[in-house]
C-alpha cells in the first residue's frame, strides 16, 4: 500500500486498478482548520474511505485526517485537498496528487 502524507504537498504516483491509496494528514479542527476535497479523482479514481481520528483526551489537540483513493479504471487524474478555515478564501496548504492508474 502506498501512504502519503504531510511530507510531500504536490506528487505523482501510480497505482492499478483496485489498489487503494492512503493519504493521512495533520489536521486541528478545534482551531477551524480542516482539509477539504477540491478535486476527486473521478472518473479514474473514487474515495473509498474519509475520516477522522478519534479525538485526543487533551482539548485543543491535532487529529489525523485519512483517504482511501481507490483505482477505479485505467488513466489519469488528480487528487486535491485543501487546508484552511471555510469562512476564509484562500486555502493555507494544499496537497495534489497526479494519479497514474494502469489495468489490471
Amino acid at each position: 500500500m502506498i501512504v502519503i502524507t504531510d511530507n510531500a504537498p504536490e506528487q505523482s504516483v501510480q497505482i492499478t486498478e483496485g489498489e487503494i491509496l492512503e493519504i493521512r494528514l495533520s489536521e486541528n479542527p478545534t482551531t477551524g482548520f480542516r482539509w477539504a476535497v477540491g478535486r476527486d479523482g473521478k472518473p479514474n479514481c473514487s474515495i473509498v474511505r474519509d475520516e477522522l481520528s478519534p479525538p485526543a483526551s487533551v482539548p485543543g489537540q491535532g487529529r489525523r485526517h485519512f483517504w482511501g483513493i481507490q483505482g477505479a479504471r485505467a488513466g489519469e487524474c488528480e487528487i486535491e485537498l485543501l487546508y484552511g478555515r471555510a469562512w476564509e478564501n484562500t486555502p493555507t496548504r494544499r496537497l495534489k496528487l497526479h494519479i497514474q492508474v494502469r489495468g489490471k
